[in-house]
């Protein structure tokens, strides 16, 4: 067992993983194995000021001992009403392989890429999962630690306003829908024309309402933020479509319901391209470059 009687943390190896012991509370790291490496970048964390790794509601307590099934990662905040900052999880060894028992990259709260970017810290989306965390190569995590610290001295939010959305991730969809209405009418040369944003309808609200001048359609914009699901294009593009108002608004013209997401998965592509309504999807994405925005995918409807 290794004690950190300071903070009053153990962690103990178990044959399921690591037994994680702090604040009266208990966990186990399925699959994972205290070897040199991976205590030494559980030392890096907790002597950066990570020196909680039990949150509240982190792990969830369902999966907490005694009757829990634990959990497949580390998690690392400053205190234990803190949100997480760190977290080693299956994808952080390399190779990727049971048990894990090194740690190659690590993964960023999403709610502080835009401190990474700040520091200079490369990034990339994590892969395989909707929540848009970041991961980094372990060789940056002490600056990337002490990056987050800093950005969250004073008011956490005012310094996420301060660094501005060109250094960093959307924060939520009104990020989006911000950039989109700062930025289509300019990458479409013209041809698009904002006509308002949130626009009331009886059955719900359209995120963005435009008209493309060059085939004068009527343009229902919906913006997720992260990965879209099935039910935007099944049910609430539809019944936008169908709303009274947008035939109102429409008259004579032809009506397009557009997704845009961060991560429009093959399975909604599917959805969109074998729908009998006019449909588009387009992703947009961050990157330390800038914004890309672009089309994925339409229903053959659209060029009927």
């Amino acid at each position: 067992m290794i004690a950190f009687p300071e903070i009053g943390l153990e962690l103990e190896q178990a044959a399921e993983g690591v037994v994680v012991r702090q604040f009266g509370d208990a966990y186990v790291a399925r699959n994972w194995r205290l070897t040199d490496d991976v205590i030494a970048k559980i030392k890096i964390c907790l002597g950066s000021g990570l020196k909680a790794m039990i949150q509240v509601r982190h792990p969830e307590y369902a999966n907490r001992m005694p009757k829990g099934d634990g959990v497949i990662y580390f998690s690392f905040a400053r205190s234990e009403k803190e949100m997480w900052i760190v977290v080693f999880n299956d994808n952080s060894p390399f190779p990727k392989k049971r048990p894990f028992d090194n740690v190659s990259t690590v993964l960023i709260n999403k709610r502080f890429r835009h401190f990474l970017t700040a520091g200079d810290i490369p990034w990339v989306t994590e892969k395989g999962r909707s929540a848009c965390n970041v991961e980094i190569p372990c060789e940056f995590l002490e600056t990337a630690i002490a990056s987050c610290l800093k950005g969250m001295e004073g008011d956490f939010q005012k310094n996420l306003s301060i660094l501005g959305d060109q250094k960093g991730g959307f924060r939520g969809e009104s990020d989006i829908e911000k950039w989109l209405m700062e930025n289509l009418e300019d990458r479409s040369g013209g041809q698009l024309e904002i006509i308002g944003r949130q626009v009331r309808l009886e059955n719900g609200i359209i995120d963005i309402l435009a008209i493309d001048k060059d085939s004068d359609q009527v343009l229902i914009i919906e913006v997720k933020q992260q990965r879209a699901v099935s039910s935007v294009v099944e049910e609430q593009i539809p019944r936008y479509l169908a709303s009274q108002r947008v035939m109102g608004i429409c008259k004579n013209r032809r009506a397009i319901g557009v997704l845009v997401a961060e991560e429009i998965p093959e399975s909604i592509r599917r959805l969109i391209r074998e729908h009998s309504l006019p449909l588009r999807g387009y992703e947009i994405k961050w990157s330390q470059n800038g914004v890309s925005f672009f089309e994925v995918c339409s229903s053959s409807s659209v060029f009927a």
